[in-house]
């Protein structure tokens, strides 16, 4: 309710979030593996129940169900990709990455700090695989790059800073790999993503959350401007977009 979207009781609400995903013209959306419910309940950052970064039966069973659901809501045009975040070993991603491939994932994203690992498990899976966005400059990315560990290398824009993260896709060109900028977060980390995207030459897509407050538009001069499921470059100078300090002062955190 606070966010503005109907909760998720039944596997039906979330086939009709990927719908209306399709029906904005985006191209592409990205879930966490969900169990419907009230309340809801979801495998992410935070985590939920203790799994020990096991793909259990269970897991994967949910996850098997709940891509399907959403495959057939959208039908094969449109792109579904799916964040497992830290939770899963790269041995147990393997399981859940293998029993997925029927459904023509466009990534199975993944964080893990040991490239090896991944090039493992990126030769095991027909699902292409997607990770990054937990590192931080070129010395981080490059065993990553150099391995061809990942199909996708996920660059925080906000969190690194922008000059920084453009050595890092200048340096995955240099080793014919595409990045996506990781943009879970508000509409200044859009422009810097939009800014980023349009300085670099090998973005593979750009991340962004339409879902939130309704207080989060006031906090900004400009807003991201969404056509279609396509964000327009901004032209203005800066990031295209300032601070409204007296919304910002008007909904300082009281905590």
């Amino acid at each position: 309710e606070l966010f503005r979207v109907k909760p998720l009781r039944a596997m039906a609400d979330v086939a009709d979030c990927a719908r209306e995903a399709a029906a904005k013209g985006y191209t592409a959306l990205k879930t966490n593996i969900i169990w419907p419910g009230n309340p809801a309940r979801r495998i992410t950052q935070g985590r939920t129940g203790p799994h020990d970064q096991l793909a259990t039966r269970d897991i994967i069973d949910q996850a098997g169900a709940q891509i399907g659901a959403m495959r057939e809501a959208v039908g094969s045009k449109v792109d579904i990709c799916l964040d497992v975040n830290v939770n899963f070993k790269p041995s147990e991603a393997l399981l859940l990455a293998r029993e997925l491939e029927p459904f023509k994932l466009f990534w199975l994203e993944i964080d893990n700090q040991d490239a090896e690992a991944l090039v493992e498990l990126r030769a095991g899976t027909r699902t292409p695989l997607c990770g990054g966005e937990q590192l931080q400059t070129v010395r981080q990315y490059r065993p990553f790059l150099e391995r061809h560990a990942l199909d996708t290398i996920m660059v925080d824009v906000c969190w690194q800073g922008f000059s920084a993260s453009k050595k890092v896709a200048d340096l995955a060109e240099t080793h014919e790999i595409n990045v996506a900028p990781h943009n879970y977060n508000g509409h200044l980390s859009s422009f810097q993503a939009l800014n980023f995207v349009a300085s670099v030459s090998n973005v593979k897509i750009m991340e962004s959350d339409p879902d939130a407050v309704p207080l989060r538009d006031e906090l900004f001069t400009v807003l991201p401007e969404i056509k279609d499921g396509q964000m327009t470059i901004p032209t203005r100078p800066g990031w295209g977009t300032e601070l409204n300090e007296k919304a910002a002062r008007a909904h300082a955190w009281q905590g």
